[in-house]
């Protein structure tokens, strides 16, 4: 089984982040058109799963998956909000 608190550093920055996360890019219809209602059920799978580390950027459908991400997930500590 993945251990979910397995961190890694990214470059040289000094950041760490789960070795496992959630990519967003489809959340912010980037194949084809999802509905909020299944972007709310992934992203709760997600965070009910142990998964803490959520991909998101502008680009993905111009910021909707970031929109969607943010709505429907807590503040963890660390992130700005």
């Amino acid at each position: 089984m993945i251990d979910l608190h397995t961190t890694v550093q990214i470059g040289d920055t000094g950041l760490r982040v789960p070795r496992i996360g959630l990519g967003t890019a489809s959340l912010g219809n980037f194949l084809r058109p999802v509905s909020d209602e299944d972007a709310t059920a992934v992203i709760a799978q997600a965070l009910d799963r142990g998964i803490r580390y959520l991909d998101t950027a502008p680009l993905y459908g111009h910021g909707l998956a970031e929109q969607r991400v943010r709505a429907r997930s807590p503040a963890f500590p660390g992130t700005s909000s």
